[in-house]
């Protein structure tokens, strides 16, 4: 079933998914090695908010793979799991992939 937005509304979302490859890559660029609590949690909050933007426009993959990759920083900061970049990366990729084959919503 397609929807039909307002053409405004539909600017900001083609804007939005045109804008998302960069966004994930600077992620990707930021990725803590080590882990050290500031620099997750500064990094968890920037991964959060494009997770949560990214569902918002409709962006689900991008949004789900972010998500995972949140919920790891959350049990890194919170219960003591081991940070795993490699995972991270993993799904940092995920969200890359994801927002190169993204098309805006309808």
């Amino acid at each position: 079933m397609s929807r039909h937005l307002p053409p405004a509304v539909q600017k900001l979302i083609d804007a939005f998914g045109q804008d998302l490859p960069k966004r994930c890559a600077a992620l990707a660029e930021a990725l803590p090695q080590s882990p050290d609590t500031e620099a997750l949690t500064e990094f968890g909050g920037a991964v959060h908010k494009l997770a949560g933007s990214s569902g918002s426009y409709g962006f689900r993959a991008v949004s789900e793979a972010l998500r995972q990759l949140d919920a790891h920083i959350q049990d890194v900061l919170k219960d003591g799991a081991s940070w795993d970049a490699q995972l991270a990366g993993g799904y940092l990729q995920a969200a890359q992939k994801a927002a190169l084959e993204a098309k805006a919503p309808t």
